[in-house]
């Protein structure tokens, strides 16, 4: 899986996810899409999963859509062309 390593968030911790059974998992990794502020979604990637957005309202890809998206990001198939910030932010923030 591609790997944001050495990146944690500023945002905070995110709400636990949980896997079958009951079981509390931490991710292995957490990107703050605007490490300035705890308003921001994030991206949490766990071995098995990745969550991105905010508590309740997220995504959750496949580690196989995960290395997708990275792949398309990546090529330049999927390029930026929105703003980055998200409108709760501060108007220093981003």
């Amino acid at each position: 899986m591609p790997s944001l390593e050495g990146v944690a968030s500023a945002a905070g911790p995110a709400p636990a996810d949980r896997r079958e059974g009951g079981d509390e998992m931490e991710p292995v990794v957490r990107y703050s899409l605007c490490p300035d502020c705890g308003a921001c979604p994030e991206v949490a990637i766990y071995p098995d999963r990745v969550l991105i957005g905010e508590e309740g309202n997220q995504v959750r890809l496949t580690r196989q859509e995960w290395e997708r998206l990275v792949a398309a990001v990546r090529s330049g198939e999927l390029d930026a062309t929105a703003d980055p910030c998200c409108p709760d932010c501060p108007p220093d923030c981003c």
